[in-house]
């Protein structure tokens, strides 16, 4: 930068954390190869391929001709930005796997990376089976539950720049100060479980107010079946199961390059805020117009929709995909 070198800043520490990561690499390369070797294994059932275990594993199943499928990890944005990415998601070594699909957008992006159509199936998500069954059972306790994401966990693609880190942290900051202040209102903010220590969230919202409850690793469902509404900080697939419990929801768009042409923001499913200023209209909106609450449900419902193309059935299906590519 400017002429100046950062290499010997950063040597020894880079050649130490490559020599630890090579390693670790080979030592999983040689316990795969044992483990197809000295167990009758008929098929892989994936639930998230891009992670350093996963890949390995993947490798060396293929060496052995072992099939595999891939279940979809999450709600992908539609947009055009996102598209440039779709080869680091979807490597071309995994594209003899089947693939279990939520919905058509994702058969799209797989279809538009030369992905056979026998090598993907329309199964809708397991994920999302029990919240169906239980979506009549949820009621408003006065919560606004905050999910935190994206930078949260520092995706790999997305832009994690000092800039866009203090950016994410005062909007996150002053998320908290709006919704703790509204009366008879209790804040919780739920973490993203893969959040990197890089960025302290609970040191930003404990500056706020000591006292608001922050929860990282327990199940979100437990808040989010109860809340009065959600703010999801990023595009996230808790959106979509929000609107499947009849939640309104606010997401906060600080990387709108992502997310800003998707289809749920478009639509107007989810309401999309870029300023302090703009999420405490929508927030003062929801809770105060009922009319409104329930035009923004009504348009959730619509998205679910439209977007899953199975419902309540998916378990069920990936059972019978996986019964038919071990035999």
């Amino acid at each position: 930068i400017d002429g100046i070198s950062l290499w010997p800043m950063i040597k020894d520490e880079f050649i130490l954390m490559c020599s630890k990561y090579f390693k670790e690499a080979a030592i999983r390369y040689c316990l795969s190869e044992s483990l197809f070797k000295n167990q009758n294994i008929k098929s892989l059932l994936i639930l998230y391929a891009n992670a350093a275990e996963e890949k390995v594993i993947i490798h060396v199943a293929n060496k052995f001709k072992i099939p595999g499928i891939v279940l979809q990890h999450g709600i992908p944005p539609n947009t055009e930005y996102y598209k440039k990415f779709l080869s680091l998601w979807y490597p071309i070594e995994q594209h003899h796997l089947i693939h279990a699909v939520w919905d058509n957008t994702e058969k799209n992006h797989l279809r538009s990376l030369g992905i056979p159509d026998e090598n993907f199936v329309l199964t809708g998500s397991h994920r999302l089976d029990h919240l169906f069954k239980v979506k009549d059972q949820c009621k408003n306790d006065g919560s606004i539950l905050v999910a935190s994401s994206s930078l949260a966990k520092q995706d790999e693609s997305l832009d994690s720049s000092t800039l866009t880190a203090i950016e994410y942290g005062n909007m996150l900051k002053n998320i908290c100060k709006i919704s703790n202040k509204i009366k008879d209102k209790k804040l919780i903010v739920k973490l993203h479980p893969a959040q990197s220590p890089s960025f302290d969230a609970k040191m930003l919202i404990q500056e706020v107010d000591p006292s608001i409850p922050i929860f990282q690793h327990e199940n979100i469902f437990s808040f989010l079946k109860n809340c009065d509404v959600l703010v999801c900080m990023e595009y996230s697939t808790i959106l979509l199961e929000a609107m499947i419990l009849n939640k309104p929801t606010i997401t906060i768009l600080v990387y709108s390059d992502w997310y800003g042409d998707d289809e749920m923001i478009k639509s107007g499913a989810t309401l999309a805020v870029r300023t302090p200023e703009e999420f405490q209209l929508a927030l003062d909106k929801i809770l105060t117009d009922k009319e409104f609450r329930n035009q923004l449900i009504n348009k959730g419902n619509q998205f679910v929709n439209d977007f899953l193309t199975t419902k309540k059935q998916s378990s069920k299906l990936i059972k019978q995909l996986l019964e038919k590519h071990s035999k």
